[in-house]
């Protein structure tokens, strides 16, 4: 993107007292989600999304892909995490580690950049969203921010490499303090697989509801924002493509020829614990 060129180099995140362990997600990010239901780039776009849970509005070229590194970055386990006093969040980990579970089989140097480049786009994106039925009745996360504030080398206070350290905003964080935290974690890894992102979004929301979900594909490619034609049929097309994996990894049962789509509960999905 052109705008890149305007990025103000981060200083180094000296990161101390750290923790590890979070959900990955929550329940209205998955539901009413600020990432295209897509794994590719549409350039930079306003889009209003709502429906029954929330209601939210994001300006950027976010989609699928950075959903799973944030997904990574908040909740896989091992890497190290520090709250801090104005609600963002610091992660150190390794970058290369982050790529192959992207799907980068031999990350070099190039991957790192283009890694840069994904949190970039996480940096100069605006969002603004609110959140319905969470521990507050509703909440406005109404501050028009970015979801990344910088990225660089992470250091310890006394100068030790821990790793590349991303900050995730205050803002964005503000869903797990609103809302009701679904760990979906220990399926990340079979979610980003995923070669289609209107799946990936599918699975993302169906996994959102704790006691199954029933419902007809139009209806959910309605709520998700998969509109138009050859989008739709694309999306049946990757639905079908996938049904087994589907139905392996995640409980989901496509039936399109009976317009039923069905997810059972899966024991690996737990809500609660939210951040202190």
């Amino acid at each position: 993107m052109d705008n890149r060129v305007d990025r103000v180099p981060a200083p180094q995140l000296h990161l101390t007292a750290m923790q590890s362990g979070y959900a990955s997600t929550t329940v209205t990010q998955s539901r009413v989600s600020i990432f295209a239901p897509s794994r590719r780039s549409q350039g930079v776009r306003t889009v209003h999304v709502a429906n029954a849970w929330g209601d939210a509005d994001v300006t950027g070229d976010l989609n699928q892909i950075h959903r799973s590194i944030l997904d990574y970055l908040i909740g896989h386990a091992g890497w190290l995490r520090r709250r801090l006093r104005n609600g963002s969040l610091d992660v150190a980990f390794a970058p290369r580690e982050l790529l192959r579970l992207l799907g980068h089989r031999h990350p070099g140097q190039s991957n790192v950049t283009w890694l840069e480049t994904m949190f970039e786009d996480l940096r100069i994106a605006r969002f603004r969203a609110t959140v319905r039925g969470g521990a507050g009745g509703e909440i406005n996360l109404t501050k028009n921010v970015g979801i990344v504030t910088e990225y660089a080398d992470a250091r310890t206070a006394a100068g030790e490499y821990l790793g590349y350290g991303v900050t995730i905003s205050g803002p964005y964080m503000g869903y797990y303090e609103a809302d009701l935290p679904c760990h979906t974690e220990n399926l990340t890894a079979h979610i980003s697989s995923i070669d289609s992102g209107a799946v990936q979004a599918i699975v993302h929301f169906l996994l959102s509801h704790s006691g199954g979900y029933t419902c007809a594909p139009g209806d959910l490619f309605a709520v998700l924002g998969i509109d138009g034609r050859g989008r739709r049929y694309r999306a049946r097309r990757d639905l079908r493509a996938y049904a087994e994996h589907l139905a392996d990894r995640f409980s989901v049962t496509v039936d399109l020829p009976a317009e039923r789509i069905h997810y059972a509960r899966r024991p690996e999905v737990w809500f609660g614990d939210r951040w202190e």
